[in-house]
């Protein structure tokens, strides 16, 4: 069965790493082409050899991939910011968490 994936590809070092964001598979090579090549290797191999059970739990139906603009934020900001986290309850902290970061939404 043919699928629809996503593979982000990019520069680390003097190659490249590819990443399949849907079933969290990486894989790397020395060029745009082989890391691609690689990665879907690695992905038809997964495929091949999960069970079905497996494939449900990791494949993500849907995968947003955007450009993000960030300010970043100075020194005193962010370790004013873990040490409200360790301050607050564990319901706090996961609502300041996620009310102060933005970005990619994927749901399982």
């Amino acid at each position: 069965m043919q699928r629809q994936l996503t593979a982000i590809i990019e520069r680390e070092g003097s190659g490249y790493v590819s990443l399949c964001p849907e079933v969290d598979i990486a894989s790397q090579g020395d060029s745009i082409e082989e890391a691609r090549d690689n990665l879907r290797e690695a992905i038809e191999l997964f495929f091949e050899t999960a069970s079905a059970e497996e494939i449900k739990q990791r494949v993500h139906n849907e995968v947003f991939v955007t450009r993000l603009e960030t300010e970043p934020i100075g020194v005193k900001s962010r370790l004013s910011t873990i040490f409200a986290l360790f301050c607050s309850s564990a319901t706090e902290s996961s609502d300041l968490f996620e009310s102060s970061h933005g970005g990619v939404f994927v749901p399982d």
